[in-house]
């Protein structure tokens, strides 16, 4: 799922949850943090049963990844 506007995003989660797939690679290193962890929460609440793939590519600086890290952990995301 690409850093895309969060409602694409979700929409697009849920045409492939319901098509069966239940492994999702999600992009984040958008501007603000809040809205990576928005969009992984309500994409979350569309594929209850799938495994996250977060991808940040070099995005974060070590500190800012270890809290974004703390922040994901809080959603019980696999």
């Amino acid at each position: 799922v690409t850093i895309a506007i969060t409602s694409d995003a979700v929409e697009h989660a849920r045409e492939k949850y319901s098509e069966g797939f239940r492994l999702f690679k999600i992009k984040v290193g958008s501007d603000h943090v809040s809205d990576d962890i928005a969009r992984i929460k309500q994409i979350k609440q569309v594929a209850p049963n799938a495994t996250f793939r977060i991808d940040a590519n070099q995005a974060f600086r070590p500190e800012a990844a270890l809290r974004f890290i703390d922040d994901i952990l809080k959603l019980t995301v696999t």
